[in-house]
């Protein structure tokens, strides 16, 4: 719990004075629980927000699969260890379903219009499409322990995936090079 209440009161904050906050971080970082203290610190202060899980547009697991398979080989022959990978060179939001990115987009732009409050959280909430229409970034961050134990625990999955990978492959995808 250390960190979490000071964090998540400072947000809360952030979200008071201004239209959207967009929180990305560590791939392994626990957004749900840092929404829910936010949420905890905002209902007495009778703050009122909406929170936006950017994680729901992925595309979906099997097609994220295949399509960074270029990126992340799964060639034991020349990679036995499987610690290889390249980089990621394309835009972030090509790992969007295009339609539900469309729909998020617009009701960002509502919001912003109309004066509403989002925290639009998860991975990739501070990516390009998003910065635009942002009033604040954060980058929420944890230690390579707690990613570790996160990871080793099942308590996190890789991007788009809802259907549990090995951890092997959860450390293989954490490792893939994103460009911003």
């Amino acid at each position: 719990c250390f960190g979490y209440d000071a964090v998540a009161a400072k947000i809360t904050q952030l979200i008071s004075e201004n239209g959207i906050v967009c929180m990305d971080g560590n791939s392994a970082a626990d957004f749900g629980r840092m929404v829910k203290n936010v949420s905890n610190c905002a209902a007495p202060k009778k703050i009122k927000y909406e929170a936006v899980c950017v994680d729901d547009i992925f595309k979906d697991s099997k097609t994220l699969h295949k399509e960074l398979e270029y990126f992340l080989p799964e060639n034991l022959e020349d990679d036995p260890a499987q610690i290889f990978g390249k980089i990621y060179n394309k835009p972030y939001h090509s790992l969007y379903d295009e339609a539900k990115l469309a729909e998020l987009l617009k009701k960002l732009e509502s919001a912003k219009k109309n004066g509403e409050k989002i925290l639009l959280y998860g991975h990739g909430a501070a990516s390009e499409d998003f910065q635009k229409l942002a009033d604040k970034i954060l980058f929420l961050d944890i230690t390579n322990k707690v990613m570790f134990e996160r990871i080793r625990g099942g308590a996190y999955t890789a991007m788009g995936d809802k259907e549990g990978l090995s951890t092997g492959l959860q450390f293989r995808k954490l490792g893939l090079a994103l460009k911003y």
